[in-house]
């Protein structure tokens, strides 16, 4: 499944008719608070997706936060990241340094520092998130301690340091709102319920609306296009990827003793 960028525009829209404070991942955790509802974008590919959502966004008058990925160099794509700091976005780094190292941990850390120190020439990072890196059997949500975050001046993680507020997560990983199988690592807090989907802006509405906790919505700009060819091109990606994601699953099923 694929999503389209005007769906988008109206999930955000009718965040807004609530008149609770919308932010990112920084913006939450220096000012953590239940009526809060959290915007986060990983952008795993095609960033200049993730400047569309971007000028959305910022034509609306909300903030969020942007992950980027770095390339096997330590690259980052600069001039998007520049361009979505200059709208007034936070910008973190998407780290898989331990599923890119081959779970050594040492190695992982030092990479992590040295493309955390090159993206910081870009734009300003104050939170990270781990990429989840489904095909690898290493996990880069166990490379980062709290001694980590702080050696890094960091001032937090967008799954760890969020998870003890227990918030209401979404996500659009897999190609779902609700992908209950093809979902294998990207999960925070409380799962969102079946029936207050975006699918039925109403019940969305009206579940955020009386949320007792935050509200956590985490997007991968590659997935939400403007015409019908990206569409399709995001549709079958997700299609082939989810294919695969399952047969993991399964096998890791299999080999637990």
């Amino acid at each position: 499944m694929a999503f389209w960028q005007k769906e988008y525009e109206s999930l955000v829209e009718a965040l807004l008719e609530l008149d609770k404070p919308i932010g990112g991942v920084a913006d939450f955790l220096a000012a953590p608070n239940a009526e809060r509802i959290i915007l986060r974008h990983d952008v795993d590919r095609l960033p200049q997706r993730a400047c569309a959502l971007a000028r959305l966004e910022q034509r609306l008058g909300v903030r969020s936060t942007y992950y980027f990925r770095a390339s096997a160099s330590g690259d980052f794509p600069s001039a998007a990241i520049r361009m979505i700091a200059q709208l007034g976005h936070e910008i973190g780094y998407h780290y898989e340094d331990l599923s890119f190292c081959k779970g050594d941990r040492d190695v992982a850390i030092a990479r992590f520092l040295r493309n955390l120190k090159t993206l910081r020439t870009v734009a300003s990072c104050s939170t990270v998130s781990m990429h989840g890196a489904p095909l690898s059997k290493y996990h880069n949500q166990d490379l980062l301690h709290a001694e980590d975050l702080q050696r890094a001046t960091l001032l937090g993680d967008a799954v760890t340091s969020i998870e003890p507020y227990t918030p209401y997560y979404l996500t659009d990983t897999g190609g779902h709102w609700l992908a209950t199988v093809t979902n294998l690592r990207d999960r925070v807090g409380q799962a969102w319920p079946r029936h207050a989907l975006p699918v039925d802006l109403p019940a969305f509405k009206q579940f955020a609306a009386e949320a007792q906790h935050p509200v956590y919505i985490s997007t991968h700009p590659e997935r939400w296009s403007h015409n019908l060819p990206s569409y399709l091109r995001a549709q079958a990606m997700d299609t082939l990827t989810n294919s695969i994601k399952r047969i993991l699953k399964r096998a890791r099923q299999v080999a637990r003793p």
